[in-house]
């Protein structure tokens, strides 16, 4: 598995941002990574902090829709302590004779549940963006709108980074969809046959790329059969969830820029695994994200705007760490069709 720092690296390879930390040399409309020293009371900018913490526009995608579906948000400070405990052991077995207390005797003792407590460091990950005076004047709302431009770079870079760390933990299977196939029984017999039996239960999630619900689809529609027909009625994500078993299906259809082609973070692959939107002290959630306050106020993104004689450097940062919690029970199909 990469480590954070090659995965972050990744990520700015794959959005096309530039590996440097100086602004001062960087030309307008440039990305660098964002620079600690900018980051004061005096460049804080509450104005549009407050409007990021409540960002959210279906044209931009979803894409913290998209990374919240894969990994819950957890809030908390930023070293994280998490209380880890043996994956066997909920599915422990007794022999029905050794529950039965004799008379006048004691019930059998079992030991405590292991459990092992690690720290985790939240990363302080941030993004500045270099714009010239010039070509700001007139353009109203500038301020707002490259702010969401780089909430969204992080956000794609957590959706890259997290797709990679299910790859990474992921048995993958190679599947035909075709007129023979029944894509939803290969997703509930993967979930039955082989995580179930992994994990003690089944995965409750399944994220699939634009292009596995259309070969989904393809399949059933040129079956002639009630089977055909019905898996074709199903088009909605909680109509398939249903005949999948899961609690729920998400398509994948939001897109990034890659090497000019703008494509679905999962392309033909469809990720099986477990989410738990809420938090709870047996959390089996494979991956979360920790995320914590910023300095200068609430939410899990502040800006901060320095404006110099001829430029303006507009920074957005936070603090997430992308957690594996368990590596059991997740899969990934690669779909083909025909």
């Amino acid at each position: 598995m990469k480590n954070i720092i090659a995965l972050g690296n990744d990520a700015c390879r794959a959005l096309g941002i530039v590996p440097h930390n100086n602004p001062g040399t960087l030309v307008h409309g440039q990305v660098c990574l964002a620079n600690d020293s900018l980051f004061s009371q005096a460049t804080f900018s509450q104005e549009v902090t407050t409007f990021g913490i409540g960002y959210t526009d279906p044209n931009r995608n979803r894409l913290m829709e998209l990374l919240n579906f894969i990994a819950p948000t957890r809030n908390g400070p930023r070293n994280a302590i998490v209380t880890v405990y043996d994956e066997d052991e909920p599915f422990e077995a007794v022999d029905p004779a050794k529950v039965k207390r004799a008379i006048l005797a004691d019930f059998p003792e079992v030991k405590q549940r292991t459990s092992t407590k690690t720290t985790r460091a939240l990363a302080n990950r941030g993004l500045t963006l270099v714009l010239d005076n010039d070509q700001l004047k007139e353009k109203p709302n500038w301020e707002t709108m490259h702010a969401a431009w780089l909430m969204d770079l992080l956000a794609r870079a957590s959706i890259i980074e997290a797709v990679a760390l299910f790859r990474a933990m992921s048995p993958s299977s190679a599947v035909i969809w075709d007129a023979l196939a029944n894509p939803d029984l290969d997703v509930k017999s993967t979930n039955i046959s082989v995580l179930a039996p992994t994990t003690g239960f089944k995965a409750n999630r399944a994220l699939m790329g634009e292009e596995v619900t259309l070969l989904r689809q393809l399949a059933y529609e040129a079956r002639n059969d009630p089977g055909g027909v019905a898996g074709a009625l199903a088009q909605t994500d909680e109509q398939v969830a249903t005949r999948m078993g899961l609690d729920r299906v998400r398509t994948n259809a939001e897109r990034y820029n890659n090497g000019g082609s703008k494509d679905t973070f999962l392309g033909n692959s469809l990720l099986l695994f477990t989410a738990q939107d809420q938090e709870s002290p047996e959390d089996a959630s494979n991956i979360v994200r920790h995320v914590s306050n910023t300095d200068f106020g609430g939410g899990n993104y502040a800006t901060y705007i320095e404006r110099k004689q001829k430029k303006t450097l507009i920074t957005v940062e936070n603090y997430e760490l992308l957690a594996v919690q368990h590596t059991s029970g997740a899969a990934e199909l690669t779909v083909t069709g025909v």
